[in-house]
């Protein structure tokens, strides 16, 4: 949300509200307030107390109480925090002396977890193999985000910006996750694509693979910044099937199809395929069966571009791999319900369900380090359910 400028495009988002203030200004004086709130509530309820108890006991903890020292701390708390989700939904802040200090990189090699155990100590671990003399690495930002957002992201939030091989790379390892359509000129179509010239640069100017024309980097960053509200106001409020199906046709005149709007979008609509009133698994017609199935490869597609270990998006896979699975498992059920069916039916049936059988038991291995996140456990007792459920189905027709 930090990356919203708040003015209105009436070409294509009429819906959106003007409001006259940028997101980066209107973020930095949320976190200004937000600082000084902080600094005074450790003024009235940590250092008053600190110094009575200093009066009482005729010892200094302390040398310096000014707020200037203060916000020092909060800068520092604020810069190298580590966030650290708890069962109940709830965040803490948790500052580590070692790990905080860990490079950075936006496909990272290792990942970490907290043991609330033992007083939420933290643990690194590595996600892959690691090569003798290769760095450890972590991800201080959000991998489902396009270079320019995770670039001001980091420039904000920790003072540095990344020039890691996918943020050198316009177009992701592949994944066009930030690339746009080409419009043409003056009516004349363009099957190329848009690419920032220098992705390093968020001022940068983007250029069409096919034809000369090319897009000032302000231009993009108020497009994005109108598409960003309008998707960001269209999850926030339990969208139907239409509503999302409607949205991404909207944005697709204008983004490549691996776009990270989009992914968002098809993210969730794969999860209403089979689950809305009306759109019940078994009343999904066979095209439209096929089209979540299609949406589950191209979403997956995307996630081993970006982390082919699934190191921080395995929540995300577990879901993609979860809804592929009742798709295959629904369209051998569609085989098997023909009353006069075939041995070669029968067969492709089970190919089906041992298919959607492979796809679950990746889903429960990856979510093995999810088990602590409330999001994760759920995801995880319904992948072993469905596992269950399918053995025997698969017993009763072997």
């Amino acid at each position: 949300h930090w990356l919203r400028v708040t003015q209105v495009s009436e070409v294509f988002f009429q819906s959106i509200k003007t409001i006259n203030t940028t997101t980066l200004s209107l973020t930095r004086q949320m976190l200004s307030d937000a600082e000084k709130r902080v600094v005074s509530y450790l003024q009235r309820n940590f250092l008053q107390r600190l110094k009575s108890v200093e009066q009482k006991q005729m010892e200094k903890y302390l040398q310096e109480y000014d707020t200037a020292v203060l916000h020092r701390i909060c800068g520092i708390i604020e810069t190298n925090y580590m966030c650290i989700s708890l069962p109940s939904g709830m965040e803490l802040s948790g500052v580590y002396y070692t790990a905080c200090m860990m490079e950075h990189a936006c496909q990272p090699n290792c990942y970490f977890q907290f043991d609330q155990r033992k007083s939420f100590r933290i643990s690194v671990i590595a996600g892959r193999d690691i090569e003798r003399d290769e760095h450890l690495i972590i991800m201080y930002s959000n991998m489902l985000w396009g270079t320019q957002m995770r670039q001001e992201h980091l420039a904000m939030t920790k003072h540095f910006l990344c020039k890691c091989e996918r943020c050198t790379d316009p177009t992701e390892y592949g994944s066009n996750f930030s690339t746009m359509l080409c419009m043409g000129d003056e009516g004349e179509s363009c099957d190329g694509i848009h690419l920032p010239k220098d992705p390093l640069n968020m001022k940068s100017d983007w250029a069409c693979t096919k034809c000369p024309i090319m897009i000032s980097g302000e231009e993009v960053r108020y497009l994005l910044t109108q598409m960003t509200e309008e998707v960001d106001n269209l999850l926030s409020r339990k969208p139907t099937v239409k509503q999302l199906e409607a949205l991404i046709n909207k944005l697709s005149k204008f983004l490549h199809p691996h776009h990270y709007h989009l992914f968002n979008l098809k993210h969730t609509l794969i999860q209403l395929y089979g689950t809305e009133i009306g759109y019940a698994l078994k009343n999904l017609s066979d095209s439209l069966l096929n089209k979540k199935l299609h949406l589950c490869e191209e979403l997956y597609d995307i996630c081993q571009k970006l982390d082919p270990y699934t190191i921080r998006l395995s929540i995300y896979v577990g879901i993609i791999l979860f809804e592929m699975q009742t798709v295959q498992i629904e369209q051998g059920k569609r085989l098997l319900a023909n009353a006069s069916k075939s041995e070669e039916q029968v067969a492709t049936a089970l190919n089906y369900f041992n298919s959607a059988r492979e796809n679950l038991l990746k889903a429960a291995k990856i979510l093995e380090k999810e088990l602590d996140n409330v999001a994760g456990s759920k995801l995880s007792d319904a992948v072993l359910k469905s596992l269950t459920e399918l053995d025997t189905l698969i017993n009763n027709y072997s």
